[in-house]
């Protein structure tokens, strides 16, 4: 039985776009894609059982009520490799006021560490609550069995906080020139010694095509990590990296656990912008008031 082996759940987020009458027609859409971390990077590698999957999807063609607010419904299930639903989300209403028509929102399964191998399919359903369309999209992922010591949850962007807000921490993977970049994510199927797990991790920067890029002082020591003693069986990894160049790379995390002979090798995508480079507008400078323009 696959029921359990997958958890769901829903996040939305509102974003400015340009203001569009109510009256105009609009095409009700839903586009998803697997992502690293929520509305982070796209994703296309296998996960391990015990990974949590994330899903990022925009909702375009939303209509407005008479009060000009959104009113949409999200619902998603997931089904396993034999194609029996392992988990189904009930629908989760949101009604903003907005002038925007277009949405977006994220998802992720929790993938047990018990689930079998296989093909599964992380289904959206989408609902206008007003005009009563519905969208749907199936997006299909691989979960394989973990082999020795394994990463997962594995995301990537400027926030310290990510090592905090595992669960619902974005991860755009962008970052300015001369800014850091903090990887976080989750180490398991570790051996330790007396509740401590040694592992050696070493980074490397790739270009588009796999390339090593020349890139600062990357290696790491051999580390000890103490387990806890309520959750032994995880342990929370965190490093990061200064933004050298500005470009598109991928960041090869090689992971070995020294107790038990075992590696595994990760991959992450992102992103160095150079500093903007021009001015405010003058409708944006802050404007300057003196006594007489103040009301009393």
């Amino acid at each position: 039985m696959l029921r359990n082996s997958v958890s769901l759940a829903v996040v939305c987020f509102l974003f400015a776009s340009e203001p569009v009458s109510a009256e105009e027609p609009q095409v009700f859409s839903l586009k998803s894609k697997l992502t690293y971390g929520m509305f982070g990077p796209l994703r296309s590698t296998p996960v391990v059982a015990g990974d949590k999957v994330y899903f990022a999807h925009t909702v375009s063609g939303l209509t407005h009520d008479g009060d000009g607010y959104l009113d949409f419904s999200t619902r998603v299930t997931a089904s396993g490799p034999n194609g029996e639903v392992s988990a189904d989300q009930p629908p989760i209403q949101n009604r903003h006021k907005a002038e925007t028509t277009t949405y977006p929102v994220a998802t992720f399964s929790g993938i047990s560490a018990e689930a079998p191998a296989g093909i599964y399919v992380h289904k959206t359903i989408v609902t206008d609550n007003v005009s009563g369309r519905q969208a749907t999209t199936e997006t299909r992922f691989e979960v394989e069995k973990p082999k020795g010591v394994t990463l997962y949850q594995l995301k990537c962007g400027n926030d310290t906080r990510g090592q905090e807000f595992q669960q619902f921490q974005c991860a755009g993977a962008t970052i300015a020139v001369g800014d850091i970049l903090h990887i976080d994510g989750v180490i398991a199927n570790f051996t330790s010694e007396k509740l401590l797990m040694k592992c050696k991790c070493n980074l490397a920067v790739l270009d588009l095509n796999g390339r090593p890029v020349k890139w600062g002082n990357l290696d790491r020591d051999n580390i000890e990590y103490p387990q806890s003693r309520y959750f032994p069986e995880t342990v929370t990894y965190h490093s990061s990296i200064y933004g050298y160049t500005s470009g598109r790379f991928i960041l090869r995390i090689h992971f070995q656990d020294l107790i038990g002979k075992t590696e595994t090798t990760e991959y992450l995508p992102f992103q160095v912008l150079d500093s903007p480079d021009w001015s405010m507008p003058k409708i944006a400078q802050k404007k300057q008031y003196s006594d007489k323009n103040v009301k009393r």
